[in-house]
């Protein structure tokens, strides 16, 4: 009788609704698959565009964080796809506030 409750529990779970971010909803390894930016600007670009800089360490003007963020974007989503992260990561995902939350508390975990 325990199996069969919990087995019925886990199927429930299973069917539960899942969140509408598919950054939220992935898997922590897929996750960290996707929001692998290693040396490159794209935390800032999509976090804290204020302190991305040029070159000369200036900060950089709206207009190129504005390409900047566009490229992280790309780059994100090529990532999300091929860590198996559906459906396709839109904009508005990543500007969810829970999604730098997420990257935070997973980076400090490594």
């Amino acid at each position: 009788m325990k199996r069969a409750t919990l087995c019925l529990l886990l199927a429930l779970s299973a069917c539960g609704p899942q969140d509408d971010n598919p950054l939220i909803a992935a898997t922590d390894s897929q996750f960290l698959q996707a929001m692998d930016f290693r040396a490159s600007d794209c935390y800032q670009a999509l976090f804290a565009p204020e302190r991305l800089r040029n070159a000369s360490g200036q900060p950089v003007t709206p207009g190129a964080a504005a390409v900047t963020k566009g490229a992280c974007i790309e780059r994100v989503q090529s990532a999300a796809a091929r860590a198996g992260i559906s459906p396709a990561i839109v904009p508005k995902h990543l500007d969810d506030p829970r999604v730098q939350v997420r990257y935070a508390k997973l980076k400090a975990t490594q």
